[in-house]
């Protein structure tokens, strides 16, 4: 086992059709199953302004919000309201870490996009099963 797959970090678009909403998911799968699912889109949509990420002076993150720089304590806060934590079951988790094992890292060994569709298949399954319920405006699991 290569640790230094681990952290595993994959980026999940779903479509709304009916609506034409679309939405942004940040995964990070942990070695032991555990993963977060950061709310992108809505966190960046969310009520008191569209906001964003910049690179201030010295390349340094800025989080924005309404025209304004986020205090690392607000940066803090969206995360949280807009994270969600998912234990993911043997079945769920399985084929996953079978895929980073045998492939490694996308932005690191190169992933064909067979490769990029399967683990997006299985982590928008986990999604539509554990994390939708949760999001900012959840979408309608009718209209994937």
């Amino acid at each position: 086992m290569n640790d230094s797959l681990w952290p595993f970090f994959f980026e999940v678009n779903l479509i709304q059709r009916k609506a034409l909403r679309e939405r942004t998911v940040f995964v990070t799968v942990e070695e032991d199953g555990r993963s977060h699912w950061v709310d992108h889109s809505g966190r960046f949509t969310r009520r008191g302004g569209f906001g964003g990420i910049e690179f201030g002076p010295g390349e340094q993150v800025l989080h924005t919000r309404g025209g304004r720089s986020l205090s690392p304590e607000e940066e803090e806060a969206e995360k949280r309201e807009f994270t969600v934590e998912v234990e993911l079951r043997p079945d769920e988790f399985g084929p996953i870490r079978e895929l980073v094992d045998r492939i490694g890292k996308p932005w690191i060994s190169g992933w064909s996009g067979a490769d990029s569709d399967a683990c997006h298949r299985l982590l928008e399954a986990v999604y539509w099963k554990h994390v939708n319920r949760f999001m900012h405006e959840p979408f309608d699991p009718t209209d994937a």
